[in-house]
């Protein structure tokens, strides 16, 4: 998708600068025939200053008309050098793809057995976690008993006050 949409703009890119290049060298033609007309009139009228003056900024204006030809040109290449630059990364881009393709329909198909045995050996996995699991939850439940029963003797021991010690302390001594 996105190469056919590069493709569609280097293709109007392309219509442009031809469109571009005609009328350039159509505005050439002109400021030829002028500078050319100019020149012959000049030639005729040699003795005419103001004439001759008429000449000079004629010949002044088609130069900066070069110049702005020249600058076209110039602008040309650069957009003609970034294209071959895009161009040649879409390639390179492409040259990659078809590569990681041909390694990846290289690569042995996994057959069903294969892959029913992965499968099953996963589930067994499962299986033993779970069974890990469930004798650690029995084993956990089992010390939770234990650990509420001796809560539960320790609530029967009594606990003798510094009163109660003397009490028993004077009855075991008679």
């Amino acid at each position: 998708m996105k190469l056919d949409m590069f493709i569609r703009q280097v293709e109007y890119f392309q219509s442009n600068l031809n469109v571009l290049i005609g009328n350039l060298d159509m505005a050439r033609k002109r400021l030829l025939m002028r500078l050319d007309a100019a020149a012959k009139l000049s030639l005729s009228m040699s003795s005419s200053r103001p004439i001759f003056k008429t000449l000079l900024s004629t010949a002044l204006i088609e130069t900066s008309s070069q110049k702005a030809l020249d600058a076209s040109m110039k602008a040309i290449d650069v957009m003609g050098e970034t294209i071959d630059k895009m161009s040649s990364e879409l390639t390179d881009k492409a040259i990659e793809s078809s590569r990681k393709s041909e390694e990846l329909s290289s690569k042995p198909v996994l057959s069903s057995e294969v892959f029913v045995e992965n499968v099953t050996k996963l589930k067994n996995h499962f299986e033993t976690i779970e069974a890990f699991r469930a004798q650690v939850k029995i084993e956990a439940d089992a010390e939770k008993k234990a650990f509420d029963n001796a809560s539960l003797e320790l609530a029967k021991v009594k606990v003798l006050n510094a009163q109660e010690q003397e009490e028993l302390a004077k009855e075991l001594n008679q």
